[in-house]
């Protein structure tokens, strides 16, 4: 019974991460096609037209640190945040 499931458990972890893998792979290569359209699309800004884009509330120096988090952490170009 311990050997069944232990088979069982295998062949599911390996079709999960196959599965896993296939999504990675078409997901990325669309994310690829979609990020090189969107950058055609989306022309560079500069700090004064992110912080206007921002809230009114929101404190220019925060807006600025915030965009530099998001390059940091996705590393999508600076001036096209």
């Amino acid at each position: 019974m311990g050997e069944l499931f232990v088979t069982t458990f295998a062949c599911v972890a390996v079709a999960a991460g196959a599965r896993i893998a296939w999504t990675l792979v078409v997901d990325g290569r669309n994310f690829a096609r979609h990020w090189d359209a969107c950058s055609e699309i989306q022309p560079p800004i500069s700090d004064e037209e992110f912080a206007q884009l921002c809230d009114a509330a929101v404190n220019r120096d925060v807006a600025l640190q915030l965009r530099a988090v998001i390059y940091d952490c996705t590393g999508i170009d600076y001036d096209r945040i």
